[in-house]
């Protein structure tokens, strides 16, 4: 018992000593760009481009973090929303680059980022840190024996920040609570492709029979990109994008990061494909006639000629479409786009748009399965496909989308949520207030 209580008070001696060495500072670009270039969990969200981003649409950007020595622990990308009376409410986007297990650190670097920020006219800190939950397989149930990261939310809570729940839906103030990744780690396309489901590997291989081209656009041809995503955010009732976006998003983060691809069908080819299809069956066509001739009642060479046959209305029917394609859409049809961000380990498809009188050329599984590869070439560990409403029931709205990602094998990852640190109460009651006010006014 007595050495139980002597071990433990070295422990907080130790933590006091190694509490009185840490700083809270304020760091440079510079400092804050090295610090999280070395973060393999870093992800776009928390880099200086993206506060950068934020700060031309008129938000204030600061990057602070703890420091022992000369050696940086922690570092966060802190963005600040101005509102009445030069008060601010701050967000720091997807949580900070710290090692949430790290108790000690945790609370130090919310603790004095809490004092930091109430005396620059704080009225509260939301965050939303890039932490999974509990461990979740591809139809969502826990996965028994895995992970569970309740503990950190428990930290945050007793630091004074109030959790805002376990959400599903789309909230478009925030970024997704749910996810869906593909595990890239030790596997090969081959693999890859044999997990998959079923159908999914089916619409991949009928895609790889039409001549697809999945092609990255110039910055010159971004617009190419917004102007099928206008049509599908209609289809779909969502909002798009602005063109300037994508550019300033080019522009700030490197060709390296930010990806637009589009595939692409060429008219030609595929008629040149058709035309040597149909050749292909004409000759077997012929070939089995001279049988028939041999062999009249051969009800072997007869079916086989009734095969034949329908092979030659039948592409001889795709030609005439292709031609009709071509009239109405010219030699290079679009059939469908995403937005990639490539950053550290991780591969994310941020966004996708697709004509719909298109679909049955399956572009979209063509940039899948190109992206996929290109992802294990990079040498990357996983695949995001990115936010579901964490409503896994037919009667979800983006059920369909999640199928889509289910199909090639992504697992769901529910992340612990979004958080709200209040700076100063007076300031969080002003301005709380104000707004209750002010939505009563907009109702009148």
């Amino acid at each position: 018992m007595f050495l139980s209580i002597y071990v433990n008070r070295v422990r907080i001696f130790l933590r006091v000593e190694r509490g009185r060495n840490m700083k809270f500072v304020h760091l440079t670009k510079d400092e804050f760009d090295s610090f999280e270039e070395k973060c393999p969990d870093s992800t776009f969200w928390q880099t200086s481009a993206m506060g950068i981003y934020k700060e031309k649409q008129g938000c204030s950007l600061q990057f602070v973090g703890v420091k022992e020595a000369d050696m940086i622990l922690a570092a966060s990308c802190i963005i600040g929303y101005p509102t009445i009376g030069k008060m601010y409410i701050y967000h720091a986007l997807r949580g900070f680059l710290i090692d949430y297990t790290n108790e000690d650190l945790l609370r130090f670097f919310v603790t004095e980022l809490k004092k930091d920020l109430q005396q620059q006219n704080g009225i509260y800190l939301h965050f939303n840190p890039y932490v999974q939950y509990v461990q979740r397989d591809k139809d969502a149930n826990l996965v028994e024996s895995g992970f569970n990261n309740q503990k950190i939310i428990d930290t945050f809570i007793d630091l004074g920040c109030s959790h805002k729940g376990f959400s599903r839906g789309f909230d478009i103030t925030t970024e997704p609570r749910w996810t869906m990744v593909l595990d890239l780690k030790d596997k090969d396309a081959p693999t890859l492709l044999k997990e998959m489901d079923q159908q999914t590997r089916w619409s991949i291989n009928r895609s790889l029979k039409y001549p697809i081209h999945v092609k990255t656009l110039e910055k010159k041809d971004f617009y190419l990109f917004k102007d099928m995503l206008d049509a599908t955010s209609k289809r779909r009732h969502f909002d798009s994008y602005p063109l300037s976006y994508f550019e300033d998003m080019h522009d700030l983060f490197g060709k390296d990061t930010i990806e637009l691809v589009m595939a692409c069908l060429n008219v030609e080819e595929l008629k040149e494909s058709l035309t040597k299809e149909r050749q292909d069956y004409i000759d077997e066509k012929t070939e089995i006639e001279k049988k028939l001739e041999e062999l009249p009642n051969s009800k072997k060479f007869t079916k086989k000629l009734k095969v034949a046959q329908e092979g030659i209305d039948l592409t001889t029917k795709k030609i005439q479409e292709a031609n009709e394609l071509k009239k109405q859409y010219g030699s290079e049809l679009y059939l469908a786009g995403a937005m990639f961000v490539w950053k550290n380990n991780e591969a994310i498809y941020l966004l996708s748009a697709s004509d719909e009188n298109l679909k049955k050329f399956m572009g979209p599984y063509a940039i899948q399965w190109r992206q996929i590869q290109k992802a294990l070439d990079k040498h990357m560990t996983r695949y995001n496909f990115y936010g579901t409403s964490g409503i896994f029931d037919k009667s979800a709205d983006d059920y369909g989308v999640y199928e889509f990602k289910k199909g090639f094998n992504a697992h769901v990852e529910e992340l612990i949520g979004d958080f709200e640190l209040v700076l100063d109460k007076k300031r969080d009651l002003v301005y709380r207030s104000m707004k209750k006010a002010q939505a009563v006014l907009n109702k009148g």
